[in-house]
């Protein structure tokens, strides 16, 4: 059941980045990155746009937009942005459950 909901919290987040990268970067996500450490998932989502992410106020919650970052901020162990090239790169750390851990 760990194993199912970490799956489940990674797929919902990166479906975040990917549709923030859709939506904001001109020609769309470039780049999807995954990776295993055997305690934390990391994820990666690179795209042509220079302009950081970043928090929009609380928007009504009856709203479409304006929820993914919030989503991301609450689920993910730390997440952050870095240029890469003439854009940048969207990513996010998940630590697994420590019964999940294979280091």
């Amino acid at each position: 059941e760990e194993g199912q909901a970490l799956v489940e919290d990674l797929l919902l987040m990166v479906s975040e980045l990917v549709t923030n990268a859709c939506l904001h970067a001109p020609a769309g996500p470039t780049e999807l990155s995954l990776s295993w450490d055997g305690a934390h998932l990391w994820a990666g989502v690179a795209d042509g746009s220079p302009v950081p992410p970043r928090l929009s106020p609380h928007q009504d919650p009856a709203r479409p937009g304006g929820h993914g970052l919030r989503v991301v901020d609450r689920l993910a162990s730390r997440w952050g942005s870095a240029p890469e090239g003439p854009g940048k790169l969207v990513w996010l750390k998940l630590a697994a459950p420590p019964g999940l851990r294979t280091s």
